[in-house]
């Protein structure tokens, strides 16, 4: 199964000039829990999160209109895929990298989509009654593995190779 099979292509995005209450208010009227930020280009620049916000907002003592995209976004790091990735590495990225959701992007950077785990399960639970499984299919199992990796503590985990 390939990534695009599974994600979410209609996505809309922020400006990295854009502010954190502009992030918070597109968040809260589509019901996202992050919001890809592109450049001028339209080229992917990193992601916020609903948890970014709350983190700025309470560390940062300002008011979200007062902090910028390009501001949160300084020295953190973004993954992402493509839409032609093979959905079980993609699961193995997300489980060690710890994130719930991952920017699809094009060979020029430009978003194409996001890839939720909520995505996945949904997609393997539709499969798995629409039809028999067969070997190369998606695994519970494979899902549960990922969300164990996720939410295991840095402490618990194996060193990255």
């Amino acid at each position: 199964m390939l990534v695009k099979e599974v994600m979410h292509s209609e996505v809309k995005c922020c400006r990295s000039s854009d502010n954190l209450n502009t992030v918070g208010s597109l968040m809260w009227n589509e019901d996202y829990g992050i919001v890809p930020i592109v450049d001028d280009n339209d080229q992917l620049q990193g992601v916020i999160t609903d948890r970014d916000i709350t983190m700025a907002a309470t560390l940062k003592h300002r008011p979200l209109w007062e902090i910028s995209c390009s501001e949160l976004l300084e020295g953190k790091s973004c993954f992402t895929c493509q839409a032609n990735d093979n959905i079980h590495d993609i699961l193995e990225e997300m489980g060690q990298r710890q994130v719930h959701r991952m920017p699809v992007v094009d060979a020029d950077n430009h978003i194409v989509g996001i890839i939720s785990l909520k995505d996945v399960v949904e997609r393997t639970t539709a499969r798995a009654k629409a039809i028999s499984r067969s070997a190369k299919s998606l695994s519970a199992g494979e899902v549960v593995a990922t969300l164990r990796m996720i939410r295991q503590s840095s402490s618990e985990r194996a060193p990255a190779t």
